[in-house]
């Protein structure tokens, strides 16, 4: 076999293989971030009954108990939509939260 066809196959059989590798990662990362989702969920379902039950400060309290900055980022959002309608009192209770947000090294 000459070889230019033999360097040519060389180079496909790493291409697929390259490839499958690559495939392969790209499915655990996928798995991970739907881990990391479905935890989220989770956790803004627990949330969202604090706040049925308790209203706004019960799910400000009950986030700050989780250590998901994501979720407490999450609530400041949905917070922020509904800006009008907090008070001092509620103002008072997010301070906290937002502290630890401002200390940490999340990426903004």
């Amino acid at each position: 076999m000459p070889s230019t066809v033999r360097g040519c196959l060389q180079t496909s059989e790493r291409s697929e293989t390259d490839s499958e590798h690559g495939i392969e990662i790209v499915m655990q990362n996928h798995e991970s971030f739907l881990s990391v989702l479905k935890s989220r969920f989770t956790k803004l379902q627990v949330v969202r009954h604090f706040w049925e039950q308790s209203g706004v400060k019960g799910a400000i309290t009950s986030v700050e108990k989780l250590p998901d900055h994501a979720v407490q980022v999450d609530l400041i959002s949905i917070l922020m939509e509904k800006i009008g309608t907090i008070s001092l009192d509620v103002f008072t209770c997010l301070l906290p939260l937002l502290r630890g947000l401002l200390d940490s090294n999340i990426e903004r």
